[in-house]
């Protein structure tokens, strides 16, 4: 139950993830995609790390 992180070997930006509580999903950067357009600072939610389980 370890969370896998990825990053680029070129620029070393965070790219993606696999999930601690179920591997088979992963959560991706989509900033780092080309031609998506980015949703509003008043979409974007919050994540606190410190108390995730």
């Amino acid at each position: 139950m370890i969370a896998e992180h990825f990053f680029c070997k070129i620029c070393g930006i965070y790219t993606h993830h696999k999930w601690r509580r179920d591997p088979t999903q992963i959560c991706i950067n989509f900033a780092c995609l080309d031609e998506v357009e980015m949703p509003s600072e008043e979409d974007i939610g919050l994540a606190d790390g410190s108390s995730h389980d």
